[in-house]
């Protein structure tokens, strides 16, 4: 799972990222990156926002995270924060690896 995120409301944004970690994780979630400051290279949207990845067991697992009634509530605490781009990703290296 990849997030592009531009951060409007740094204290209110800091209530969702205290909790989130926590359920990501009751998921099967990893963070494998966390980045601020991104420099846009190609686009509209991405220009000095924060990127988030997370590797997951399975798509199913990231789609079970992404739907569950906790995160849901997270994802209301998160409104008015910012501008989010979120984006589910099947992991390629399994394919090209098994080619």
């Amino acid at each position: 799972m990849i997030v592009q995120a531009e951060i409007t409301d740094p204290v209110r944004f800091q209530d969702y990222t205290a909790k989130t970690p926590l359920l990501v994780s009751e998921y099967g979630g990893q963070y494998i990156c966390i980045g601020r400051h991104a420099t846009l290279l190609e686009g509209t949207f991405g220009e000095g926002c924060s990127v988030v990845i997370s590797v997951w067991p399975s798509r199913q697992a990231a789609l079970d995270f992404w739907n569950s009634t906790a995160y849901q509530s997270l994802k209301e605490v998160r409104v008015g924060t910012g501008k989010f781009n979120v984006t589910l990703v099947d992991d390629l290296s399994a394919i090209i690896q098994s080619s």
